[in-house]
């Protein structure tokens, strides 16, 4: 009896066209070609093959292929436009007392350094030199600070000398100390509407009424040219923006009626475009990232554009008179360079309320007020400002996506009609019969698994009883021998 080696490895040749895997991918594809070839949704799309000469089947099939592509395009260009969240704008007016608070104001010396006796000896000799260099302005306006602006610029003591809101007096308490971003502005007193809650009733005698002093004798004349205050309303909470507010000349009163205008912003499905975290007194996004594009600019580029908030930035080159400065200005502005310094700019609120102002001016006081209550002293000092609501409407303007869900399932559902004739019932089909097939497949393979497993076994248990067999005869063998 001749024993087989136990060495030998044992091997499974396989054919690949007897692959299970294989041929059952082959099945997929010739089932899935001829069961919808015969289906009741798809058989209409073209005739049997066999009885069409070649040319018109390479023309069907030509049609097919170029209406498949287009369907895949319509299809991509419906999701991507859902993706990007475009929006439009939904303006909507309401009426409506309970919905309007009265909202904070900032108030600005145009003169932002006053020229006292807090003012260094530095700074004293550049407000009152009439003839300066313009590399020593340059140099001196490039050394203030914003802690500068504050030691030095007008206290709210000075500027504002009486402030009502609806008939009740301001404290101190309700104005906020802040230096906003742009060169010029200087400190700036933010009055808080939040103690005042809701305007009673419509014009000047329900209306935030401020009067401010100018002070001109102490402007630094090499810094302000002119006389007046800026004022911006802005909504409460919010961080000012002066140049979104308006200027007041001095020896006027100024009437401002307001109308509030609401935006309600959506955010994006995948990529946030506002919050809706209240945050107290918030600074917008849009400042923030002008001064951010603008100082970029400067680090990338090595030049300036308008805006730009540094005095030493004015002996820079403009980016717009060379071609390359101004291509490396485009690229900023179009916020990649700006993006990857990281601004760190927040996000606007999903709603925000801005106010547009109408403003009427009129000489303040009149000749015989001033005789009256001035006493002979010179009005052209004082300001006098009046803010109030027009009228209780206010116009909500709310964002809507130009492509919600359902619209993309139904423009998708329209293209693979249109190009493709087929409706949901055949997208359900297609899916069932590529889930069966799926299923069989990977029952197949587990199948073969468990056979190989099955197969492996009983070699390594005939491998054993030969070898136990070989061991016998051989014993059997040496016993004969020693009995000889």
């Amino acid at each position: 009896m001749k024993a087989s080696s136990s060495n030998e490895p044992s091997s499974h040749v396989i054919d690949p066209l007897k692959d299970p895997t294989i041929t059952d991918m082959m099945a997929f594809l010739t089932f899935l070609s001829t069961s919808y070839r015969s289906s009741s949704h798809l058989s209409k799309l073209s005739p049997p093959a066999d009885e069409l000469p070649k040319q018109w089947v390479i023309t069907w099939r030509a049609l097919s292929t170029f209406f498949t592509i287009l369907c895949v395009y319509m299809i991509s260009q419906n999701i991507s436009a859902w993706i990007s969240f475009e929006t439009t704008l939904v303006p909507t007016f309401h009426n409506s007392r309970a919905a309007l608070q009265f909202p904070d104001v900032t108030v600005c010396n145009l003169n932002t350094l006053v020229d006292d006796d807090r003012l260094p000896d530095n700074l004293t000799k550049f407000c009152n030199t009439s003839d300066l260099s313009w590399n020593m302005t340059v140099n001196t306006l490039n050394e203030i600070v914003d802690s500068d602006l504050i030691a030095y610029g007008a206290r709210l003591d000075e500027l504002v000398f009486g402030c009502e809101v609806a008939g009740e007096d301001c404290q101190p308490t309700d104005w906020k100390q802040v230096v906003p971003y742009g060169a010029g502005w200087g400190v700036c007193y933010t009055l808080s509407g939040e103690r005042f809650g809701k305007p009673e009733g419509i014009g000047i005698f329900n209306s935030i009424e401020l009067r401010m002093f100018l002070d001109s004798e102490k402007y630094c004349a090499s810094i302000s040219s002119g006389e007046g205050v800026r004022v911006t309303v802005h909504e409460r909470g919010s961080f000012p923006d002066p140049n979104t507010g308006v200027t007041l000349g001095p020896a006027q009163t100024h009437h401002l009626g307001v109308k509030a205008q609401k935006v309600v912003k959506q955010s994006g499905y995948f990529f946030p475009e506002c919050e809706k975290k209240e945050k107290p007194f918030y600074q917008a996004a849009e400042p923030c990232w002008d001064k951010c594009v603008v100082e970029v600019t400067l680090n990338k580029c090595g030049c300036k554009v308008e805006g730009s908030q540094k005095y030493d930035q004015y002996i820079l080159p403009w980016c717009e008179d060379d071609e390359e400065l101004d291509l490396c200005q485009d690229q900023v502005e179009d916020l990649w360079m700006a993006d990857e310094d990281e601004c760190d700019c927040p996000l606007d609120r999903c709603e925000k309320t801005s106010y547009e102002i109408f403003k009427g001016s009129a000489k303040w006081p009149s000749e015989k007020r001033r005789k009256l209550d001035w006493g002979g002293e010179d009005p052209s000092e004082y300001v006098q400002a009046r803010i109030y609501f027009q009228d209780f409407g206010y116009t909500e303007y709310k964002e809507t996506p130009t492509t919600t869900f359902v619209a993309m399932l139904s423009a998708i559902g329209g293209s693979m009609g249109l190009c493709l004739g087929m409706s949901l019932i055949s997208l359900t089909e297609f899916l069932e019969l590529v889930g069966v097939l799926l299923s069989r497949v990977f029952r197949r393979r587990q199948d073969v698994r468990r056979r190989r497993r099955e197969e492996e076994e009983e070699d390594k248990r005939k491998r054993l009883l030969s070898d136990g067999s070989a061991n016998l005869a051989g014993g059997g063998g040496r016993e004969m021998k020693a009995a000889c």
